[in-house]
């Protein structure tokens, strides 16, 4: 929980170029080991921030594709559950229709066709 905003801390540069972020601030703003954050050059110094998350899921042709990592501890049987449910009414011929229309749609978006070459 967030009690009151820092204005500086003074912190030192490393021979490599790193600084060592306080752990009151790692702790108050949920920094971890690892994490990724951007860095802004600003007038007055040098902005950290941490980027706004990306959604991992797209919908194409109505169906929610997963574009990210899938988490470890992730409750796959209760998703399944879930698709079914959602899509009982349907026939196989027409889920499996679905299906492979929006696996066209996402190969033709990451990985549009070839220019076609001409004069030969």
């Amino acid at each position: 929980m967030v009690y009151g905003i820092i204005n500086a801390m003074d912190v030192k540069l490393d021979k490599s170029g790193r600084i060592v972020v306080p752990k009151v601030l790692r702790d108050r703003l949920g920094l971890r080991p690892n994490m990724a954050l951007e860095v802004h050059e600003q007038a007055d110094g040098v902005l950290l921030r941490v980027p706004a998350p990306q959604p991992t899921m797209a919908k194409i042709d109505g169906l929610l594709i997963h574009q990210g990592t899938a988490q470890a501890n992730a409750d796959w049987a209760s998703v399944l559950d879930k698709v079914r449910e959602r899509f009982a009414d349907l026939s196989p011929d027409e889920l499996q229709a679905m299906i492979d229309e929006a696996c066209a749609s996402v190969r033709t978006e990451r990985f549009p066709p070839a220019p076609k070459l001409s004069g030969t």
